[in-house]
């Protein structure tokens, strides 16, 4: 083996080495975000706030749909990439969106009190992690814990598809998990 080979052996080498290097960095950057269920046992389902207005005492009272429901999920976001990444918006079965202008409590409705078969004023139970509202903004390599508050469930679904929009591109999760907590059916005797 003459120099030229040995010279030609060594640039050989050290081209493979920077091509691997490069790819593992390459896949590092890469756009990777991941969403999992932190307890099964934190997943709520009530209804829905409808309306407000002020009793003949003055004081605030919520009115709730009996046909509309809210559901609740506690999440972890996973951002594996070392790029931040903003979440724009958050959809549940291509049919409820959670963005920045939906409105959410940071309460649970646990039991309702009926007038006239109209749900108008609950009990409520505190959330113990914060809400996740869109826009969220992850960092690289950043975790993010909280609830997931979807308004407006027509009905209860079978499958929990959820698409998380971000500034790069989105992403579909399939979620299997049973609703630990229903509230829809829960009455005060007035």
């Amino acid at each position: 083996m003459d120099i030229t080979d040995a010279i030609a052996l060594l640039a050989l080498i050290v081209a493979s080495y920077s091509a691997v290097l490069s790819t593992c960095i390459a896949i590092n950057e890469f756009f990777r975000l991941k969403l999992s269920i932190i307890d099964p046992k934190k997943t709520y389902i009530t209804l829905t706030k409808t309306n407000n207005y002020i009793n003949e005492y003055g004081d605030i009272v919520y009115s709730y749909d009996k046909n509309l429901y809210t559901l609740i999920i506690l999440v972890r976001l996973v951002n594996k990439s070392k790029n931040p990444t903003t979440i724009n918006d958050i959809i549940l079965n291509n049919n409820y969106i959670l963005d920045s202008s939906s409105k959410i409590n940071d309460s649970i409705p646990i039991n309702f009190t009926y007038k006239s078969n109209v749900p108008y004023s609950c009990n409520t139970q505190a959330l113990d992690y914060p809400i996740l509202q869109p826009l969220i903004t992850l960092k690289p390599l950043a975790t993010l814990e909280g609830y997931l508050v979807f308004n407006n469930v027509k009905e209860l679904p079978s499958k929990f598809d959820i698409r998380i929009n971000t500034v790069q591109k989105s992403k579909t999760f399939h979620l299997k998990f049973r609703i630990a907590n229903d509230y829809r059916n829960e009455h005060i005797q007035e």
